[in-house]
């Protein structure tokens, strides 16, 4: 590369030059610059000069290259069409460590002007000397863990060799050496780098590429970029172990999964992904919990499904799923529990009616059959054992056709659950029966009780074509009621404007009993309720429900007045809250009526724009002839009826 720094011409025709040539040296990063300093003169120029003095001066890089001193008995001639080399030399400029190099030049001349000289004359320039190579760079793609990735270099100069280098964290090692014109290597970033990320999927590696001329370290470039944990670096998939916790010991011994039994203990086992740890077993599906060894809460019966996600602590995860099947159960019971009367002889029997001895077939079932559950059945009579057990039935021959018996048997299984049931043995069937002894009445049975009527299991009561399926129930109806060593004839509850429909009294005997009047009606559901939705007091009524489909409902409350209102000639107090019948008490608009039980104040009021509902009083005033400053606790009593059918 070479550079021409030049005075210009002068009005003679003389040009003042500085003339340069650069030769670089790559290994020393400086370049030799070979310079002359000339004088020319253009042809057909009358100012040709013999024997001057002439001074000269030039600089190149601020160093001195050239001086000489013009009264010096040095005498030099130049004529027209010539160039004089006045000065030439060589000097040697150091590049910047990146190659590149910018240098000023000057120079300057002295001599006579007249008659013929060129005078004075300087120059001065720029040079951007040629970037020497240095260090070549490196392109690097996303790097792996584990995986090949492809390292690019492009070389500043063809006869570069390079050394390519990793640090990280404490970890550093050689990726390759590679001699001059080998422009890539391939790279697989090392698994060690798992263990400097326990907590990460990504850190950061710095490489390095130096770059030579024979043994000559030209230069170096660094690079610091990500590395990444593969996304297959992860948990491995979590082994589940499922085992049935009973507190019930024929289920634990049996080893059984049973709905509102068995809980379930979940342990799980997983290994992290390479360089980290496990942080978490995260429980879902049938329950849920955390922790590798967890047990669920008791479970309903069904098939269950466990999730078990086993979380590291790179915070990547990896899930299994298993399934238990809970059996369902229920308590044992008797599906078959029936007696009759008959007799026993010999190992036979024979059903008779009016037989002293009783069988019972008692026939259980019990849940979980097929996992080894079974039934024990234990039956009596009269709170005795069975004289004789075949197969079903149980047998008693100690019993008489006389008495009435209570009959109970129970069944109990494996698991520890019973269930009984029980029944009545009555004594023969007789179409009546008048105990003197007792003394007592038995319809359709022997009398068994002193001062009772009864009635056998079974037997229906028809009055006035009304058929009473149960006659215990058809007594109820009738208001008769076994009371001790007395019968009682209990009056039905009164119906408002109803007359009563029978007496009251208690006999001793059965004479002068009063006449029994067929019912009219009765109460089929009585208690107490709270009031209904948008009750501005959450008071409690009491009902009654007629069969007729009368309904009524009854409360006291209280309410505090703190002013009193001049209206017209009363005062009106504050307005009493508005009350809520019972929950769809009445289907139609009811009647009711409100009074003060104390103290006496006046009379109630009724607010206008409020009318009452089937659901909903109206809102209504205590009224008062004399106003009053001080706050008065009013209790009313509030009483409506209307129809529930």
């Amino acid at each position: 590369m070479s550079k021409t720094i030049s005075s210009g011409e002068s009005s003679r025709g003389f040009t003042f030059k500085l003339v340069m040539n650069e030769t670089t040296d790559i290994e020393t990063n400086t370049s030799s610059i070979s310079w002359q300093l000339q004088l020319s003169l253009k042809s057909g120029s009358g100012w040709s000069f013999y024997d001057f003095g002439v001074g000269w001066s030039a600089y190149i890089n601020g160093t001195r290259v050239a001086y000489h001193d013009r009264a010096s008995s040095d005498r030099y001639t130049l004529t027209a069409g010539n160039t004089w080399t006045m000065a030439s030399g060589t000097t040697s400029v150091v590049h910047d460590t990146d190659g590149t190099k910018a240098i000023q030049c000057s120079a300057s001349m002295d001599m006579a002007t007249s008659p013929s000289g060129a005078g004075p004359m300087s120059l001065s320039g720029d040079w951007e000397l040629t970037t020497i190579p240095r260090a070549s760079s490196l392109t690097i793609p996303t790097l792996t863990i584990g995986s090949s990735a492809t390292l690019s270099i492009t070389a500043a100069s063809n006869t570069f060799s390079h050394e390519i280098s990793y640090v990280m964290s404490d970890l550093s090692g050689s990726i390759a050496s590679l001699s001059a014109g080998v422009s890539s290597t391939s790279w697989t970033p090392p698994t060690t780098f798992y263990a400097k990320l326990p907590n990460a999927t990504q850190g950061n590696v710095t490489i390095t590429l130096d770059t030579y001329t024979g043994s000559t370290l030209i230069g170096s470039n660094t690079y610091t970029v990500p590395v990444n944990v593969g996304s297959d670096i992860k948990p491995t998939t979590p082994s589940i172990t499922l085992s049935p916790v009973n507190t019930n010991a024929w289920l634990n011994s049996q080893g059984l999964y049973v709905g509102g039994y068995t809980r379930v203990r979940v342990q799980s086992s997983a290994s992290p992904g390479t360089g980290a740890s496990i942080s978490s077993y995260q429980i879902s599906g049938a329950f849920s919990g955390t922790g590798a060894d967890i047990t669920s809460g008791v479970l309903t019966p069904g098939v269950k499904s466990i999730t078990v996600t086993a979380t590291d602590s790179r915070g990547r995860s990896t899930s299994n799923t298993v399934s238990v099947t809970f059996l369902e159960y229920a308590n044992p019971s008797l599906t078959t529990f029936s007696a009759e009367r008959g007799l026993y002889s010999n190992g036979s029997w024979t059903p008779d009616v009016n037989g002293d001895h009783i069988r019972i077939n008692a026939v259980a079932t019990v849940s979980l059959s097929n996992e080894g559950n079974t039934g024990t059945i234990v039956a009596k009579v009269g709170g005795t054992s069975p004289d004789v057990t075949s197969g079903s039935y149980y047998i008693w021959t100690s019993t008489n056709s006389t008495t009435t018996y209570s009959a109970v048997g129970t069944v109990t299984d494996s698991v520890g659950n019973s269930s009984s049931r029980t029944l009545s043995i009555t004594t023969v069937e007789v179409p009546f029966n008048i105990n003197v002894d007792l003394p007592g009445i038995g319809v359709g049975m022997i009398a068994q009780k002193p001062r009772v009527f009864q009635f056998p299991p079974g037997w229906s009561v028809e009055m006035d074509g009304v058929v009473f399926p149960d006659a215990n129930e058809a007594s109820k109806v009738l208001g008769m009621n076994a009371a001790g060593t007395k019968l009682e004839w209990k009056a039905l509850p009164v119906v408002p404007t109803l007359a009563p429909v029978a007496t009251s009294g208690d006999y001793d005997d059965l004479t002068n009993k009063p006449t029994i009047i067929t019912p009219v009606d009765y109460v089929v559901e009585e208690g107490t309720a709270a009031a209904g939705a948008g009750s501005t007091d959450n008071g409690t009524w009491t009902y009654r429900k007629w069969n007729s489909g009368i309904a009524e409902c009854w409360a006291t409350f209280s309410h505090t007045i703190t002013a009193w209102q001049a209206w017209g000639y009363a005062y009106e107090g504050t307005p009493y809250a508005q009350y809520a019948y019972p929950t769809g008490f009445f289907n139609d608009l009811p009647q009711f009526f409100v009074t003060i039980v104390s103290p006496s104040l006046g009379i109630m009021g009724n607010e206008l724009y409020l009318a009452p509902t089937k659901d909903m009083m109206p809102r209504f005033y205590p009224l008062r002839s004399a106003s009053s400053s001080s706050s008065v606790t009013l209790s009313f009593y509030i009483y409506a009826t209307g129809k529930w059918k």
